[in-house]
């Protein structure tokens, strides 16, 4: 007998691969189409899924393009954090590490994102976002200069690896991670010393 417990986990994982299904369909189509002209009737062909299954998921097509922004963005910020526990002050490696290697992992969606979708509003959400993380780590740099710092870092680190991600005939990650590390470690000890 299948107890109330084991239903619902069940359940839950059904809800779980019925949603990433119907995600990883927006992207397959993403490498066929351009963004504005995927329609729900694509996905839920692509998905093998019913039109109800869809809207019990999501909204409309939008809907389903800003929540797969939102992971990625909300995925970044969270590996961004995690790194800010490694003090950024002194060590900038890991977090230009974490950025560039789930860019790497994820390569092939960004790029579809960033080319066919709207790449420049979903470089702008992800800069915003981890803005904020990041000026939450140098609260001991005054203003205006904690605001120039991340503006830097931020544009050394995510202009640097989007543009990695999206060009075909990119470096090895760890060039990219040495060479941003090392120009962004000499800015850091600027903004330390004042």
């Amino acid at each position: 007998m299948v107890t109330r417990k084991e239903r619902s986990r069940s359940q839950r994982s059904d809800v779980i691969r019925t949603r990433k299904a119907i995600e990883d369909a927006y992207h397959s189509l993403l490498f066929s189409k351009p963004f504005n002209k995927i329609t729900v009737t694509d996905v839920i062909n692509e998905a093998n899924i019913s039109r109800g299954t869809f809207y019990a998921y999501f909204s409309d097509i939008k809907d389903l393009g800003d929540c797969v922004e939102e992971q990625i963005i909300n995925r970044l910020k969270t590996l961004v954090e995690g790194a800010a526990d490694s003090n950024l002050m002194e060590n900038l490696r890991p977090m230009v590490k974490v950025i560039a290697s789930d860019m790497e992992m994820y390569r092939d969606r960004l790029r579809i994102l960033f080319e066919k979708n709207d790449g420049a509003r979903l470089h702008e959400k992800l800069k915003s976002r981890l803005k904020e993380c990041l000026t939450e780590e140098f609260t001991n740099i005054r203003q205006p200069e904690r605001k120039i710092l991340v503006s830097c870092i931020l544009a050394s680190v995510l202009d640097t690896c989007v543009d990695w991600v999206i060009n075909e005939d990119s470096c090895d990650i760890e060039i990219l991670v040495d060479s941003i590390t090392g120009f962004m470690s000499e800015g850091v000890e600027y903004f330390n010393k004042g």
